[in-house]
């Protein structure tokens, strides 16, 4: 499966066919016993609700119990983005606030060859703008680079005072993030910075 699935039944097809296979080479005396039913596993971003974990290995469970009864096999998953989408945040600072023809431009210090690859691809990621309260306005929000394709997003609502200066922080940007960041444009890459670790007191684990 790839990356960030809609819909639970998009494990359905592919565990039908794998199980297919698993019976077809019992026919010639090989017994397989490793089941991967890959990645996709979503993370809830703006926009489409995305099933739960649950929701999808109850799909996979109830093929698995039809298709393939009484086999023991090991069920493999990869949960990726599912994993770690939430484990980062990306702050950008905006570096220019543009009036033009279409729309209110904020032209950002990070876009999509800075670890927002996922973007174009309709990836859109909630915004917090520290010390902004302003009435939502939608903006269209595009990265440093002379490319027209860094655009990460359009009609994204965001405090309508959002200025020049200002900090962004993206929420669940965790996934693919640092493994695609480029030089493009001879633009450095973020930094990655970790929160300062601090002893667990009795009583909080």
């Amino acid at each position: 499966m790839g990356t960030q699935c809609f819909s639970a039944r998009a494990w359905e097809t592919p565990a039908l066919q794998a199980a297919a296979i698993f019976r077809a080479l019992e026919v010639d005396g090989i017994q397989l016993s490793f089941f991967d039913i890959g990645g996709g596993f979503p993370v809830q971003y703006l926009g489409r609700k995305v099933p739960t974990n649950a929701e999808i290995l109850s799909l996979i469970r109830g093929i698995l119990a039809r298709e393939l009864p009484g086999r023991k096999f090991t069920l493999a998953v990869e949960p990726g983005r599912g994993l770690v989408g939430s484990a980062a945040k990306m702050s950008s600072h905006v570096m220019l606030r543009a009036t033009r023809p279409d729309a209110e431009w904020l032209h950002l210090d990070v876009g999509v060859y800075q670890g927002f690859s996922d973007a174009p691809d309709g990836i859109r990621y909630a915004i917090n703008v520290p010390g902004r309260t302003g009435e939502p306005k939608p903006f269209t929000l595009c990265g440093p680079t002379c490319d027209s394709a860094d655009t990460l997003s359009r009609n994204q609502f965001l405090p309508g005072d959002t200025a020049t200066g200002d900090l962004l922080v993206f929420d669940k940007a965790g996934a693919y993030a640092e493994c695609l960041f480029s030089r493009f444009n001879g633009i450095q890459p973020p930094e990655i910075q970790y929160p300062a670790r601090r002893s667990l007191r009795p009583g909080e684990m």
